[in-house]
């Protein structure tokens, strides 16, 4: 187990607003945008440590030398960084010269922290000819001195799992206290209606912050260590898959900053097959289904929701007979590749028409077959580019868009021309091309989409044209005034690093510099500038890459 030691951000914040008198825990929640507990709570952790007391009128007060301190200090420094956690120790290291080497003997600190502060500190660590000094500033050294004290005082045990953005997921032995962590991965199912039962591990992000579904979720794969913890894993994700409380973009993207390998992302495409009853390409990180769905039932999660059906030909043959007149649409989505002999099963069936007229015809037709509207859902809600989503018990649902596909793409004539035409009765079907399907699924987003382009690269006897869906990429953007390179080349890349799939090398190039040319548009609008510098450090895209992006 490691230590962490020292007072956190907030803390520090709490301590220069008390040195600036404000001192009551209503005026420090407001400022901090806290509860009124949680501000009293660290004034009060404060006051035991000796940093503040409570005068006469119940007001946290500082001793007026290191009030007036702080107040000077936090004028000229950054004193957040200061300091906070392990920094005030590592700083009175170098009250005198030493080395690295020295510093991390000294503080018992690991490389990586000790360098982080030399980083982030530049304008109070001088380099001399013995090493690294702290500044003359008699002040200064005062007070790093008298929290070095502090740091030394406080601090809890964990192991630190990851760590992202100056957080850390950590495992502990017991629970941590609001102030100390924000619960996570498995000690945060609860709070979705999944709640474990035993365990002798606890998981936080530290220092304490807001901690999204997807982070939950992807913390608990992360920490993981038997087939019973990913499927746990996998109910929740269930759950808030039915719930409608997880963005599977945010996921996949968060994904890979948690871990840059692929792995993780690799283990999410697993749970995303394992949950629709689909065989992960890694079976055995899993319980058997059946344990699965056990677990469903005993947490009232209908798992079995989210399992594709089977359609046929049938129901459009069914539903050309229902339609009082023609009406032509557009089919992509699982249910083409069904047409198309891909997949035995989809979710839905998706269809764009391009008339409300067209839409009120299918409206008919659709009910006298037993479908009604989903709840929340109106006929007028094509007018407001919302589909009209039909639903029918034992029936797959049917999702009718007018003309675009949410605020994705437009259904192009190039695309009607490509698509493959099928007539049944007053019903014609215009099923998109392989190449469209693909296009339309790498803009979702989605995990399961992008395990259907694996299915039907895999399962065509010629490569896909990725020329043709790169033009779909350039025409797409002019006529919605979208910026989707960056969505296709990361559903791409996916393709490549976990999937392991050959994509032309030439097609992975122009996609990159697509989404590139747009990150640093974006930069530029946000910095006010064409340093490069700052560019690449605000997308991570190589210095060297954007110099000649800018110039060019």
């Amino acid at each position: 187990m490691s230590k962490r030691i020292g007072l956190g951000r907030k803390f520090v914040d709490v301590l220069i607003l008390v040195a600036g008198g404000v001192g009551a825990p209503l005026d420090v929640s407001r400022r901090l945008k806290v509860s009124v507990p949680v501000a009293r709570e660290m004034l009060e952790e404060l006051r035991r440590l000796g940093l503040v007391y409570v005068d006469e009128t119940g007001a946290y007060r500082m001793q007026e030398l290191i009030s007036s301190a702080l107040i000077r200090l936090a004028a000229k420094y950054p004193l957040r960084d200061i300091l906070s956690g392990s920094t005030p120790v590592i700083l009175e290291a170098m009250i005198n010269p030493a080395s690295a080497t020295e510093i991390i003997e000294r503080t018992g600190f690991a490389k990586e922290t000790v360098y982080r502060v030399l980083r982030r500190l530049p304008q109070i660590i001088r380099r001399t000819g013995r090493g690294y000094q702290l500044i003359d500033d008699p002040i200064l050294k005062y007070i790093v001195i008298q929290f070095a004290k502090i740091a030394r005082k406080s601090g809890i045990e964990f192991e630190e799992i990851l760590r992202l953005d100056g957080y850390s997921l950590v495992r502990v032995d017991k629970p941590l206290s609001e102030r100390e962590g924000e619960p996570t991965a498995f000690t945060a199912f609860g709070k979705y209606g999944v709640e474990l039962v035993g365990g002798k591990e606890y998981y936080y992000v530290v220092p304490p912050r807001r901690v999204s579904p997807e982070e939950v979720l992807l913390h608990a794969l992360k920490v993981s260590r038997s087939p019973d913890d990913r499927t746990k894993t996998a109910l929740l994700y269930a759950k808030l898959q039915l719930e409608k409380k997880i963005d599977e973009g945010r996921l996949s993207v968060l994904a890979s900053r948690l871990d840059p390998s692929g792995e993780l992302r690799r283990t999410l495409y697993d749970l995303d097959r394992y949950v629709q009853g689909l065989s992960p390409d890694r079976p055995e990180l899993f319980l058997p289904r059946r344990e699965l769905l056990e677990y469903a039932e005993a947490y009232g999660v209908d798992v079995k929701a989210l399992e594709p059906a089977p359609i046929s030909e049938e129901m459009f043959r069914g539903l050309g007979q229902r339609l009082d007149r023609r009406v032509e649409v557009y089919l992509f989505g699982g249910a083409a590749m069904m047409m198309k002999g891909y997949k035995a099963a989809t979710k839905d069936v998706d269809l764009v028409v391009k008339a409300v007229e067209d839409a009120d015809a299918l409206d008919k037709a659709l009910r006298s077959m037993g479908y009604s509207l989903e709840e929340g859902i109106d006929v007028n809600s094509l007018r407001r580019g919302v589909p009209r989503v039909y639903v029918a018990e034992g029936k797959p649902k049917i999702e009718i868009f007018l003309g675009r596909i949410f605020d994705k793409a437009v259904v192009t004539g190039s695309m009607l021309n490509d698509a493959e035409t099928r007539e049944y009765g007053n019903l014609t079907v215009r099923v998109a091309s392989d190449e469209d399907i693909v296009f339309l699924k790498l803009l979702t987003e989605r995990l399961r989409d992008l395990t259907d382009v694996e299915l039907i690269i895999r399962g065509r006897k010629k490569p896909l044209d990725w020329g043709k869906i790169y033009e779909r990429v350039i025409e797409q953007e002019k006529i919605t005034g979208r910026h989707i390179a960056l969505t296709v080349f990361d559903g791409v890349r996916d393709l490549v690093e976990v999937k392991g799939l050959i994509i032309s090398s030439s097609i992975m190039r122009k996609l990159r510099t697509l989404a590139e040319k747009q990150l640093i548009k974006y930069a530029v609008e946000k910095l006010g500038t064409l340093d490069p510098r700052k560019i690449s450090e605000m997308t991570g895209i190589p210095e060297n890459r954007v110099r000649k992006i800018v110039h060019n």
